[in-house]
């Protein structure tokens, strides 16, 4: 992910229609989604919210 950063960021920098300032934008852009990525998400089950379907189990007789 930093690799393609890199080349990215390298390109932008180097095109004559953006420059700079789109460079510093798009290292902002990057850090937000690499911040988000950091979070740890736990999903919460409960018995009661799990549903076993009895079709599922009924055998073809």
């Amino acid at each position: 992910m930093v690799m393609t950063y890199l080349l990215i960021a390298i390109l932008i920098y180097h095109t004559s229609y953006f420059g700079l300032y789109w460079t510093i934008g798009f290292t902002l852009f990057f850090l937000l989604l690499a911040a988000a990525l950091l979070f740890d998400i736990k999903p919460t089950y409960r018995f009661k919210d799990i549903v076993i379907r009895r079709e599922i189990f009924k055998t073809k007789t």
